[in-house]
């Protein structure tokens, strides 16, 4: 039991002693009102614990920030991402995304999973694979790739609740989806993305 619990406990008591101090004929009439209230002040202390720990719960899950980004032009030469500063890198700098096409590397290891971005709630520790010359941990292509494409329309469109996990190099984990392929004007290979960070995994 917390001291914050138990010295509200302490303090309905100390209110009720005085209770059994009085003459006998006045402690029959005192009693039963007296402890009435005393229990109900022990079943609201308890359950204001209760509720703390459920707000905090709460708070927790409200720390996870989710990013968007926008813009992101792979149509000509391979573009990297940095997902912990939010920004694009060169080649040479710390990345963990990088965009080609339709093709996504990653800079670290990535799983597919069949769960809608906000149900993803732990990155796991099973199904990760790295990238490997013309194999990417991420597929492309329809069935198990991050994408449909229609043969006769030739547009690309992303699979819907299905996300990208990924265990960074730099440390960390993320999850991602792919909003879009497309510019709002309809140019093609500009991708927006959305992800969340997590150091332990859990989103």
């Amino acid at each position: 039991m917390d001291r914050f619990l138990s010295r509200r406990i302490r303090v309905v008591f100390q209110a009720i002693v005085p209770a059994f101090r009085t003459p006998r004929f006045v402690r029959y009439w005192t009693l039963r009102p007296v402890a009435a209230v005393a229990l109900v002040a022990v079943f609201a202390a308890v359950s204001g614990a209760r509720v703390a720990v459920a707000q905090d719960e709460q708070s927790d899950d409200e720390m996870v920030v989710v990013h968007t980004a926008s813009g992101i032009d792979a149509s000509a030469d391979t573009v990297y991402y940095n997902l912990n500063t939010g920004e694009l890198a060169a080649k040479d700098e710390p990345w963990d995304l990088a965009f080609k096409g339709t093709t996504i590397l990653v800079n670290g290891e990535a799983k597919i999973v069949d769960k809608a971005f906000e149900k993803v709630r732990e990155a796991g520790s099973d199904g990760f694979a790295a990238d490997k010359p013309g194999d990417p941990a991420i597929p492309t292509g329809n069935d198990e790739g991050w994408f449909d494409y229609d043969p006769n329309s030739h547009v690309v469109t992303p699979v819907p609740f299905r996300t990208i996990v990924l265990k960074l190099a730099s440390g960390g984990f993320a999850k991602m989806e792919v909003v879009d392929y497309y510019s709002p004007d309809g140019t093609p290979r500009e991708y927006t993305f959305r992800y969340a960070l997590s150091g332990s995994g859990a989103f």
